[in-house]
């Protein structure tokens, strides 16, 4: 079963290169998502939206509008540092490395480090790099666990590296509203949001697996922690 978490790549727009929204745009539609993905075989689906599968408000995305020539840009000077986090670190470094092939061959140079320090937030690892390939795992199984936790500007992971006011007030609108047709449509503009300003490349989302034997019942796997209901389980006789 998908998991509640997402695998992203993420652009420090306070880096001189990225400010440039276009230049993300470049970067972001240079990556064959789909085709990375598959890649990977069972180990993950892709994400569609930021969000992933079995939070409230989570649907399908349209395909994007393939860029045209003229929406290209020049090479830049330098090559642009990207740092590998979580399981891009070991798990999915390989597919880093082909996502970062993809973004070369958009024009634009790339190179790939594995911080010392393994968190985003730490030790300077948010000012000191263009580009964060990572997870997120949300803190509780409810989108304001993901929207607050990943993107807010203050208690976000990503919020020193792309946070904006108008995600701030967006985020904190969901959390206070009670309604759930008009919380839905907040989330929508939030993930909108993001898409439109290209502040985070949601690229996968990984898959739980778990094994029993024949004999064991009521076996299920659930998407958020603890991934096995063991209260549940029983042996036949």
């Amino acid at each position: 079963t998908p998991t509640l978490s997402t695998c992203f790549l993420a652009f420090n727009t306070h880096r001189d290169a990225l400010r440039d929204r276009g230049v993300r745009e470049q970067i972001r539609d240079a990556l064959p998502i789909a085709t990375l993905v598959d890649r990977l075989g069972t180990l993950a689906i892709p994400a569609t939206r930021l969000f992933p599968p079995g939070l409230f408000g989570h649907e399908s995305a349209r395909p994007r509008p393939p860029r045209s020539a003229s929406d290209t840009h020049t090479m830049l000077r330098e090559p642009l540092l990207a740092g590998v986090f979580s399981v891009f670190s070991s798990s999915f470094f390989g597919f880093a490395r082909e996502a970062v092939a993809a973004i070369e061959g958009a024009g634009v140079r790339v190179r790939l480090v594995v911080p010392e320090v393994k968190q985003i937030a730490g030790a300077g690892n948010a000012s000191s790099f263009d580009l964060y390939f990572a997870r997120f795992y949300s803190d509780y199984p409810e989108i304001d666990g993901f929207a607050y936790g990943f993107l807010h500007s203050r208690s976000g992971i990503l919020g020193p590296i792309c946070g904006t006011a108008e995600m701030d007030e967006l985020i904190e609108r969901g959390r206070a509203e009670t309604n759930p047709v008009i919380r839905r449509e907040i989330y929508r503009d939030l993930e909108r949001y993001v898409d439109e300003h290209a502040l985070v490349v949601p690229l996968f989302h990984q898959q739980a697996f778990c094994f029993a034997r024949p004999e064991v019942e009521s076996f299920s796997v659930r998407r958020f922690f603890p991934t096995i209901p063991y209260e549940q389980l029983s042996l036949k006789r």
